[in-house]
């Protein structure tokens, strides 16, 4: 295993040469969950920063994109879900205060367009009949429900700062999110 860079802000460059070895296999990230998670902290922190440089913030924020992004290639789907709503929350706000630019992953609504569709367990059409039928929900269908309605807070970030392809769909997902869980 080759040891994390010092986590300084000057230190980008070595941080992310090392983050670009791990994701391809290179080198062995920390098997502690915790130091990634402290990385992810440390990028999102400098990312946010008013002494870190303009130009360097989204550099940041991709690092911490990036970790939450390889924790959540689990088999454990709490953890998934959890780590890709960390990655797609980050993304959605960062987009909200910068903008969007197609060009940039990290500034790219299209992608957390389609982490959300994609996700979707079961069509619209059935999600009203578990809202219309409570009774009938499985713990299985519940624990969707729940995922379902943190995926459209995200979603309602997006909503307000972008046009998506899929406009009409999301809101529709949305609106029914509110009637899934229990009161």
């Amino acid at each position: 295993m080759v040891y994390m860079p010092q986590l300084t802000e000057d230190n980008y460059p070595a941080i992310r040469e090392w983050m670009k070895n791990v994701v391809e296999g290179h080198i062995q990230g920390p098997t502690e969950i915790n130091e990634w998670l402290g990385l992810a902290e440390f990028a999102v922190v400098t990312g946010r920063s008013g002494t870190t440089p303009e130009g360097n913030r989204l550099l940041w924020m991709n690092i911490a994109v990036s970790v939450y992004t390889l924790l959540s290639q689990t088999d454990d789907p709490y953890y998934q879900h959890r780590f890709e709503l960390s990655a797609m929350s980050l993304r959605a706000n960062v987009i909200h205060q910068y903008g969007v630019q197609t060009q940039n992953a990290l500034l790219d609504p299209k992608l957390i367009e389609e982490w959300f569709l994609q996700r979707l367990p079961f069509s619209i059409e059935h999600a009203r009949d578990l809202i219309e039928h409570p009774s009938q929900r499985t713990k299985e269908d519940q624990r969707y429900l729940k995922e379902i309605s943190q995926r459209c807070t995200i979603m309602r970030l997006l909503l307000e700062s972008t046009d998506l392809t899929k406009l009409k769909e999301i809101q529709t997902w949305c609106q029914l999110a509110d009637a899934f869980l229990p009161e």
